[in-house]
């Protein structure tokens, strides 16, 4: 069996479905492992391109702190605007994938808030769940 596989062009967006974090903060749960896992190999396996990292959130509100995370790490703790939040999120990645071996020169981040979402009135939580999301973008 023979396959062949399209190699990857700059610009191309590939969109991480699993990779979750808490609500209103940039703490990753753990079913994140495997997808993160992937993306690791994936990066390092094309160490030649370089890739931005983009968070996204459902919507521009303002984020507020969860009273029962009072007692965790600065992660679970995040006040400010949802932008801010989709950027931390974007960095937490970028962390991970950093200490996993990529390269820091290869990976940049953005956070995009509620600005591109792709269900402008989500009327469910599924629909909302389209919108919270990680995007990697192949730059150059």
């Amino acid at each position: 069996i023979k396959i062949e596989l399209t190699p990857i062009k700059v610009g191309e967006k590939i969109i991480m479905h699993k990779i979750y974090f808490y609500p209103n903060s940039y703490a990753l749960k753990e079913e994140s492992t495997q997808e993160l896992l992937k993306l690791n190999k994936f990066m390092l396996e094309n160490s030649q391109y370089s890739f931005e990292i983009q968070g996204h959130t459902n919507g521009n509100k303002v984020v507020k702190k969860v009273a029962k995370n009072a007692h965790l790490g600065e992660e679970w703790n995040y006040s400010g605007s949802a932008k801010k939040l989709s950027k931390l999120r974007a960095e937490k990645i970028k962390d991970y994938l950093v200490k996993n071996g990529v390269k820091e020169a290869q990976i940049q981040t953005m956070g995009y808030g509620g600005d591109r979402m792709i269900v402008e009135k989500p009327k469910n939580m599924k629909q909302a769940m389209q919108n919270i999301r990680v995007e990697i973008i192949v730059i150059k």
